[in-house]
């Protein structure tokens, strides 16, 4: 479960990051590396979030 929270707090600090830099570029992706790195980072810890044992609920 120690595990899940910090991987849980990483994404959402990195989920608020991408959706802020998204809705202020209009729903479209940022044609940087820097966004690019942020928006992979992002995918990763969400599939890891959904695979990992120790959700709530």
């Amino acid at each position: 479960k120690k595990k899940y929270a910090e991987v849980k707090q990483r994404f959402d600090v990195v989920e608020a990051d991408y959706l802020q830099q998204m809705k202020n570029n209009r729903g479209n992706p940022v044609d940087s590396k820097a966004f690019r790195t942020l928006e992979k980072e992002y995918q990763v810890l969400k599939n890891k979030l959904e695979h990992l044992p120790g959700k709530p609920g």
